[in-house]
């Protein structure tokens, strides 16, 4: 109940929304402000790499977020991960609610220390990608 206390504590705060009966998403201001307050501590290091919500029809550069070890790239519509990222420091990846079809055998190769995966909502994604994928077993 301990959790339910908190809940309600941060909707009353307004940090949090009820979207249905059973459900809350964080407010996009306070979300926003999480964003940039870890971005700001992690800059030097290059950690976050997130583009939630930014309308992607492909996968950005992986030059540009191999460094990192949070990455978002849910929220948009991408349908193909055909590159191969070299993510050493890799530990969370989000690719949910995208229009995935595809992802390349190679695509997890060199994701070596992933903890959290998510494509849920991808309703379409139906590739081979197990050669990358058990490596990380």
């Amino acid at each position: 109940m301990q959790g339910d206390h908190i809940i309600n504590s941060l909707l009353n705060a307004c940090l949090l929304e009820r979207v249905g009966e059973d459900y809350v998403k964080m407010h996009d201001v306070t979300r926003e402000m999480a964003l940039w307050i870890a971005c700001e501590l992690e800059v030097k290091e290059n950690n976050f790499f997130v583009k939630a919500g930014a309308q992607l029809f492909k996968e950005p550069d992986v030059k540009a977020w191999e460094s990192g070890k949070r990455i978002s790239l849910m929220k948009n519509k991408i349908a193909v991960l055909k590159e191969t990222p070299k993510c050493p420091n890799l530990r969370t990846l989000f690719l949910s609610q995208n229009e995935l079809q595809m992802i390349s055998n190679g695509f997890f190769q060199f994701i070596i220390h992933l903890t959290v995966l998510d494509l849920s909502r991808n309703i379409g994604l139906r590739g081979n990608f197990t050669i990358g994928f058990t490596r990380m077993f």
